[in-house]
């Protein structure tokens, strides 16, 4: 905005192009305060231009140093109540072959594990949820639900309140 307002500030101050000279003691003086004040707004924009990035990189780093505060804090706390289901819970889940139910699926897609995006193998056994039937690597819904209450799916609730 200031670029377009120095630009238009000169071609107005600029003399007219026409077939008679144009007289004027003052006009290199004229000149000299508009570069003048070009250089002094071009410093400005550069000045303020490094002092918005600077002050977000502050203001980001002091973000994330009060974050990590918190989540210190709050991992604390955690470590004496435990937030997913006891492996008795989760051992409840029923297991499965995949081989043996991959003719039931509906659809031509490959299934995956949502956890760890790897495709199912036939040889493969299988974990799946009850409540919203979907299925997983036992190792890797373990683990999930171990520090979580819900499917990582749906995000359904595993746990009777």
């Amino acid at each position: 905005m200031a670029i377009l307002t120095l630009f238009h500030l000169l071609i107005h101050n600029s003399p007219a192009v026409t077939g008679q000279p144009v007289a004027s003691i003052a006009e290199p003086d004229k000149n000299k305060s508009v570069v003048n004040i070009m250089v002094i707004v071009v410093v400005l924009v550069l000045i303020l231009g490094f002092l918005s990035i600077y002050s977000r990189k502050w203001s980001n780093q002091r973000a994330e140093t009060h974050g990590m505060l918190e989540t210190s804090a709050t991992d604390n706390s955690s470590q004496t109540e435990p937030k997913g289901l006891n492996q008795a819970t989760i051992e409840t889940f029923p297991r499965f072959r995949y081989s043996d139910v991959k003719g039931l699926k509906i659809g031509k897609d490959t299934l995956l594990c949502a956890v760890c995006l790897s495709e199912f193998q036939d040889d493969e056994t299988l974990r799946i949820i009850p409540i919203c039937c979907h299925v997983y690597h036992p190792n890797c819904i373990d683990v999930w639900l171990a520090s979580h209450t819900t499917c990582p799916v749906c995000r359904a609730e595993l746990m009777s309140k």
